[in-house]
């Protein structure tokens, strides 16, 4: 019996001494593996299967983006945040970084009131009157993509919860708009001319 196990027509996929189908090391063979599955990936990668991170940058560029702060309570608003003011930025609770602001724009909390003619009336609420909306426009330099724009690693995108802290406030909010910079000043140079 001991015989039958040491013939060589009976090898399975490992032999007695080690060897991988009678014939290979294990770790020579596991090394070869690992060897083709690089060179698998660069082929991958060098035939355009797949983009690196370097592929996917299509350049940088000023882009402004609005975040919008709902029910924010302050007495004076207008003296926390003005345009020309650098802000800075938390995404996640994590510091972002400084930019600056080119706009701000405040709007008093406000109520629907029914007529008895059946319309509406849009009045300031007076139980509310410290309470605004606010919408920061901030100008920043970001890496465009085909997904979008990085700005210090972040992907800006509309919706994304971002915290604004200036000299005065620290408010947190939501992005709602996001373009570049060249379209933004176009679109307001031909809103002045009509």
């Amino acid at each position: 019996m001991p015989n039958a196990l040491k013939s060589p027509v009976s090898v399975g996929l490992l032999s007695p001494d080690g060897r991988l189908f009678g014939r290979w090391n294990v770790i020579d063979a596991v090394c070869a593996a690992g060897l083709a599955l690089v060179a698998c990936g660069i082929v991958v990668v060098q035939s355009g299967w797949h983009q690196t991170s370097g592929q996917v940058i299509e350049g940088t560029q000023a882009i402004q983006y609005t975040v919008f702060m709902g029910g924010v309570k302050a007495l004076h608003p207008e003296r926390m945040i003005k345009a020309g003011d650098r802000v800075s930025l938390s995404v996640r609770n994590q510091p972002r970084g400084d930019v600056e602001v080119t706009a701000v724009s405040f709007k008093p909390k406000q109520e629907v009131i029914p007529m008895s003619s059946g319309a509406y009336k849009v009045v300031t609420d007076p139980t509310e009157s410290h309470t605004v909306d606010i919408w920061v426009t901030l100008k920043d330099t970001a890496t465009q993509t085909k997904t979008g724009y990085v700005a210090n690693g972040v992907k800006l995108k509309s919706g994304m919860k971002m915290t604004i802290e200036a000299p005065l406030a620290y408010w947190s909010g939501v992005v709602t708009d996001i373009e570049p910079l060249a379209t933004a000043q176009s679109d307001a140079t031909a809103a002045a001319v009509q």
